[in-house]
């Protein structure tokens, strides 16, 4: 009987640009329980969730399913995906155990009774807290540019939209095509 799974993925602002979206930690993860034959039975995505947070809605859905065991394991792209603060991943870590859910990561070795892996697990725990506090520390204390913009992330629209006027004649056939059938637009 193959082993029952989930997948966890989760993408707060911050980490959106440095790993990539839901959808590509969702496929990557799906790919691994495909590769080890695996039963995916649930999927958990906490999209715009912090990890410094313990309370995020598919998180406490994932530690009921195990509660309830109705999973073997979750699948889950890395320890700091799982929890930005150690104390959260020390505290899933150990209430999915004692639910008899293991706990396999794509980014590092396997859990398992491997005090070595156990190790890693809790040092790339700490290193990601210790980067989400790096980077409130720098939020908190950049320089803003003129227009109160941190320097280099400029936006790419302005807010309220700044309406232009134009005596110019094509700004007119602009205006019409934009309401116009689809054909129509040159």
């Amino acid at each position: 009987m193959a082993m029952r799974v989930a997948v966890y993925a989760r993408v707060s602002t911050e980490a959106q640009e440095a790993r990539g979206t839901i959808g590509s930690q969702i496929a990557a993860l799906r790919e691994r329980a495909d590769a080890e034959c695996h039963e995916l039975v649930a999927e958990f995505v906490d999209d715009g969730h912090s990890g410094a947070r313990l309370d995020r809605p598919d998180l406490d859905a994932l530690r009921d399913a195990a509660e309830a065991g109705l999973l073997d394991a979750v699948w889950c792209l890395s320890p700091d995906r799982l929890a930005r603060v150690y104390a959260h991943q020390v505290i899933v870590l150990d209430e999915l155990a004692r639910h008899g859910v293991a706990v396999l990561f794509a980014d590092a070795p396997t859990l398992d009774d491997d005090p070595q892996a156990r190790l890693l697990t809790q040092v790339q725990g700490v290193i990601a807290e210790y980067e989400r506090a790096k980077m409130e520390a720098h939020r908190d204390t950049a320089p803003l540019a003129p227009g109160g913009n941190l320097p280099g992330h400029e936006p790419s629209f302005a807010w309220p939209p700044r309406r232009r006027r134009s005596s110019n004649s094509s700004a007119r056939p602009l205006r019409r095509c934009a309401t116009a059938p689809q054909s129509s637009c040159p």
